[in-house]
């Protein structure tokens, strides 16, 4: 899904619009949800039950959990700074995610900033689906080190 890095960024190693790994995930489908409600316990029949969404709902079929989205995006932000870095995750879930849909997860750094002699940067953090339509916006801020870089 993403390259692998050796070493998690310092406060010296970024600047505001450095830009974090891809994560892309093809085709998601009915089984991610259903092993996605297994591990989370959403079993919301919107995710599951495809007669009850197309024939009661109206929707056009089942679609993922706003939570499996925001794994994504979180699997990107852990491969860029490391998942003990992570200090604010806020998300908007913007549409949803149908069975065949293809899921890329980008993001940028916006501000880089002190408080307390700690160093922090805010990460911007888009999922799009193949449409180029964003499904899930995030803002995010993680602790960068200062000094030498830290090995995984």
């Amino acid at each position: 899904m993403t390259d692998t890095y050796k070493y998690f960024p310092t406060v010296d190693d970024v600047e505001v619009g450095d830009k974090g790994p891809q994560v892309t995930v093809e085709n998601v489908d009915r089984m991610d949800f259903a092993r996605y409600a297994g591990a989370s316990g959403d079993f919301s029949r919107n995710h599951l039950d495809e007669n009850f969404v197309t024939e009661e709902r109206g929707d056009p079929a089942v679609y993922a959990q706003g939570m499996l989205v925001m794994g994504f995006a979180s699997h990107m932000v852990t491969d860029w700074f490391s998942l003990h870095r992570i200090r604010r995750f806020k998300a908007r879930f913007i549409d949803r995610v149908w069975p065949g849909d293809t899921i890329t997860v980008s993001g940028e750094i916006v501000d880089i900033s002190e408080d307390g002699g700690r160093n922090y940067a805010d990460v911007d953090v888009f999922a799009q689906n193949q449409n180029e339509s964003t499904v899930l916006v995030c803002e995010v801020t993680v602790a960068l080190p200062s000094g030498e870089q830290t090995e995984q």
